[in-house]
């Protein structure tokens, strides 16, 4: 069984982590300006570059690994990727890999979920940079308990089940 997400460059990935955090910076700091009747303008822009470059790091973290493919091969996941541009790929036995699922917060009530593969020193996340849609990170999550023949415990149905649900609502929004 093999899922794909659309591959995506790392300057896209980059552009799409950083452009809209610094423009609500750049308005936030020229609204500040404007509104005080003291306000300096060189003093304004360090802060906005300075931040802005704080932002622009994080932005690189965030958009440097991208996972655009995962596969169940003979009891082995195969997970392609990139690293910034360079192509690469990892195989985790699935007997000796656990998996689990991850939540990262962005903002009030908007939360999103990723797949975390551990395996000895090997290390993936599927989903971090909100490429993939929830469904096929359920199918992902499932097809590997089925593989490796675990039952799918209360926490993890939990999650599963706010998965779905955050699917069926995107769904729903995009198919009026």
């Amino acid at each position: 069984m093999t899922l794909t997400t659309d591959y995506v460059k790392f300057g896209t990935r980059f552009w799409e982590a950083f452009l809209p955090r610094f423009l609500l910076l750049t308005a936030a700091g020229v609204i500040s300006h404007f509104s005080k009747a003291q306000s300096n303008l060189e003093i304004t822009a360090w802060a906005i570059a300075v931040i802005g470059l704080v932002i622009g790091f994080f932005a690189v973290v965030r958009a440097r690994t991208f996972i655009y493919e995962v596969r169940f091969l003979d009891g082995n996941l195969l997970v392609a990727g990139s690293h910034y541009n360079t192509r690469w790929e990892k195989q985790f036995d699935i007997r000796t890999t656990v998996v689990q699922i991850k939540s990262q917060g962005r903002g009030p009530g908007r939360v999103n979920y990723f797949l975390r593969m551990v395996s000895g020193g090997k290390k993936v996340d599927i989903n971090r940079s909100l490429n993939w849609d929830y469904t096929a990170l359920l199918t992902i999550f499932n097809e590997f308990k089925r593989n490796k023949g675990e039952k799918i415990i209360f926490d993890e149905k939990y999650y599963l089940e706010i998965m779905e649900k955050k699917e069926k609502a995107r769904n729903t929004s995009s198919n009026p």
